[in-house]
């Protein structure tokens, strides 16, 4: 869920503008990306991060439920 609304935010159909979102955070830092590209580094980080962990979280638990 956190990706697709990453991806649909990204292409403006996701979160209005003015709301923060990573993937508007990216579309906006896109726009000056050769002069500044820490504005989609940043966004971009913290999207993978975050679904990496809970990515990572849910195998765990997974995991520890099957008894493994």
């Amino acid at each position: 869920m956190i990706v697709t609304e990453g991806a649909l935010s990204f292409l403006g159909m996701g979160i209005p503008a003015p709301a923060p979102s990573w993937g508007n955070m990216i579309f906006e830092g896109q726009q000056s990306l050769s002069a500044t590209p820490l504005l989609v580094l940043w966004p971009s980080l913290a999207l993978l991060v975050t679904v990496l962990s809970f990515n990572m979280l849910g195998e765990n638990l997974r995991d520890e439920m099957s008894g493994r």
